[in-house]
Order: structure tokens, then sequence, then C-alpha cells
């Protein structure tokens, strides 16, 4: 998973313009260290996240959950198209640029809902894709980042019950409802289980739309109190000291 900062890039937000980070691909192990170190070079800037992922590791991505509750962070699905000047699109490896907020046609499956839960305010859009499932019982490899199916059937049972029991407890630590997990536990392998739009609100996995609270909109930024995620133009990067 990359983590990059977006800055609303249309010119009708400026001089100051909302900013958000773009939290998107496969959950790996890694991806809790990413998140923290970006977050330290923010400093006192708590910017909110827009999600879009197909899954990857559970822990991590409950991990992911707990870092962006503790920073008490809002998380919308969707995705970041960015302003890229370069026909080798360069800019997609930099860690900010100016680019655009959407809410439609993104994903966030299997492991992406347990990170969406960590967030305080949890908003999506009907024009999003969320479904979970059981999972798969499998070995990651940091070296070369591959996962490999663990093949004995009574120590997949296992390590499936396990994670099972785990995951309800971190949605009740999440304040969501572990109706969620019960539902994925009956889907496993690729047969996924779509979270439709209402039992995300009722089950607590979201908190309202984006279309309510859309804080990559370029007129976000006109309100009053100043949203925190709203910046100045410095280099194209919010940078305050805590």
């Amino acid at each position: 998973m990359t983590f990059q900062v977006i800055r609303n890039s249309d010119p009708a937000c400026e001089p100051t313009c909302p900013a958000w980070i773009y939290a998107a691909g496969s959950i790996e192990t890694s991806s809790p260290s990413a998140l923290r170190k970006l977050l330290k070079s923010l400093g006192a800037v708590h910017l909110p996240i827009v999600l879009a992922s197909n899954g990857g590791d559970r822990q991590s991505a409950q991990e992911l959950g707990r870092i962006a509750r503790k920073n008490k962070l809002t998380i919308a699905i969707g995705t970041s198209p960015v302003v890229c000047k370069d026909k080798a699109l360069v800019c997609r490896t930099m860690p900010e640029i100016d680019g655009q907020g959407r809410f439609e046609e993104a994903n966030c499956l299997s492991a992406c809902p347990l990170f969406l839960a960590g967030g305080v305010k949890r908003l999506n859009s009907d024009r999003n894709f969320i479904a979970v499932h059981k999972g798969q019982a499998v070995l990651y490899s940091n070296g070369d980042r591959t996962f490999t199916q663990i093949k004995s059937a009574k120590r997949v049972a296992k390590v499936l019950a396990n994670a099972h029991l785990e995951k309800k407890q971190y949605l009740r630590e999440m304040g969501v409802a572990v109706a969620l997990e019960d539902e994925a536990f009956k889907h496993g392998g690729d047969d996924f289980y779509e979270v439709p739009i209402d039992r995300q609100r009722s089950w607590g996995l979201i908190t309202g739309s984006v279309e309510e609270l859309d804080f990559t909109d370029p007129h976000f930024c006109k309100r009053q109190p100043l949203p925190q995620n709203c910046v100045p133009k410095q280099n194209g990067l919010p940078r305050r000291k805590s």
C-alpha cells in the first residue's frame, strides 16, 4: 500500500485548498510503519484518508485501523487521480502531488473494511463497492512479498477460526457490529459478500456519506472555521510542526 499526500488541483480553491492522504493498493506488513512515518512527517496536521484497496494482510489492516483511530482520522472510500505532467507518470510514486477526489467505482475488499473501521468518521458512496469474506489461511513472505496457501486442512480451520474471533474483538473495539464478520465468515476464498449501503450504515461500518462531507471538494475550504486539512500552497506540501 502506498500513502500519498494529495492537494486539490482545482484553481477555484486557491489560495487555500483541501489536502488528504491517498491510501491505495495491497495492505502488507510494511503498511502500518509507512503510515506512521507519513503521519509523523505531517506533525500536528491530521489529514483525512481516501482509501482504495482489494485487501491484503488482516493483522496489518487492523493495525492501520488502530493508527487511524488513535490519530482521530476521517476515512472515505474513493480514489484520487493525480495531475501528471510527465509521460512516465513518475508523479504517481511521489509522496505529494496535486490531484482530485473521486468517489465512484472504488473497491474496499477483504481486509480493507478493517482499516476503514478505524476512522472516527467513516464515509462511503453507494457508487463504491465494499465486500468481505472469511479470507484465506496463508503465510506471508516479507522477502518477496508473496502469500503462500497453507495446505493442512486442520491448520487452515484453526487459523480461520482464530482470525474470526480476533476480527470480532477488533470490530467491537471500533464500535462496528460483529454482524459484519459473522456474514463474512460464511463466505470463503473468492466468494465475497457485498455489503449493501444500508447495512454499512446500520452496522456502523460507515457513519455517513461522502456526499454529506466531501473533504476533497474545492469549496470545502470556504467554510469557517477553516477545516484542518485546508492548507496554503507550500511547495504543494502541508507541513506544520507539532
